[in-house]
């Protein structure tokens, strides 16, 4: 009897100094410390010139754009994400996001991760293979830029031009409305005029690839002949951004000038009145004389 109660209490007290040892422990646990994801995109973020809220504003915004392959589960994070994102954590959920951190934090960062791999040539081009995080950012406050001009030259004109009798060839004019024709002036993709992020964004790529669109058009490649304008061509073709244009400012301005003269009319009642036809004809010209400024002009 001595023996079986001596047993029982011997059990009984390794366990309740068991669970006091525990008790202890959990009472006193340290806080839980930051993901890895997280803590990559903290120590990320300061080496950026940028607020943390801008950055995640931006790849926000270049994940819900992007068209790069996902799993399901990231298929369905992407689908939930909304306009604006209050918490990084959501992000870092999504695999190429926490890559794309990951890798930036470690300076290895593609600055291609949210282009798909058909849109990727065209900023290539211009970019490069592996261009620095300084040279991405450049790269792109000079197209959000260009994309200004390009925006304000794909509205819908205000004017409209008639002709009487045969209609001279005026091809400055027909690549100017172009602008408009082409396509819907909602499609002009977005740039953020000061990008945070130095990585492509799917708008640069979009950018790119209308403004290649637009210049091999007929209209453009009627207003631009390759013996007019031989260096505005790169391998017998004009490219998304012909800055050979730069080249030829002489042949574009008399261009512009030959057809400004097509629309003044014959005489005028007045001074004033001669003044407000040529006032009238600039402002028709004047958002293409921008754009082709922009282009030549571009990254200088």
């Amino acid at each position: 009897m001595k023996k079986a109660l001596l047993v029982i209490i011997m059990l009984a007290i390794p366990g309740g100094v068991v669970a006091g040892r525990y008790a202890a422990t959990t009472w006193r646990a340290p806080a839980v410390q930051p993901s890895t994801a997280r803590a990559d995109y903290d120590r990320w973020v300061t080496t950026l010139d940028a607020d943390e809220s801008a950055v995640r504003d931006e790849l926000n915004e270049m994940i819900s754009a992007a068209k790069v392959p996902l799993a399901p589960a990231d298929q369905a994070r992407v689908g939930k994400l909304t306009f604006t994102c209050t918490d990084p954590e959501v992000l870092l959920e999504i695999t190429p996001v926490a890559r794309f951190v990951a890798e930036s934090a470690r300076g290895e960062a593609d600055p291609y991760a949210f282009i798909s791999a058909d849109l990727r040539p065209g900023l290539k081009v211009y970019a490069g293979p592996n261009p620095t995080p300084a040279q991405v950012l450049t790269l792109r406050r000079n197209l959000a830029t260009l994309a200004a001009e390009f925006e304000l030259l794909r509205q819908k004109p205000d004017w409209k031009v008639e002709a009487k009798g045969d209609a001279p060839k005026m091809p400055m004019l027909d690549m100017l409305r172009e602008g408009y024709e082409f396509m819907p002036d909602s499609k002009c993709p977005a740039l953020r005029p000061t990008p945070a992020v130095p990585a492509f964004a799917p708008a640069d790529a979009e950018l790119l690839a209308q403004l290649d669109a637009y210049f091999n058009g007929a209209r453009a490649k009627a207003a631009f002949p390759a013996d007019t304008f031989p260096k505005a061509r790169v391998n017998g073709r004009l490219p998304a951004i012909p800055t050979g244009i730069a080249e030829h400012v002489n042949e574009v301005k008399a261009a512009v000038t030959a057809e400004k003269k097509l629309l003044l009319p014959a005489s005028a009642e007045s001074p004033e009145q001669a003044a407000a036809a040529v006032e009238a004809v600039d402002e028709v010209f004047d958002k293409l004389e921008r754009f082709l400024e922009a282009v030549a002009l571009f990254g200088k």
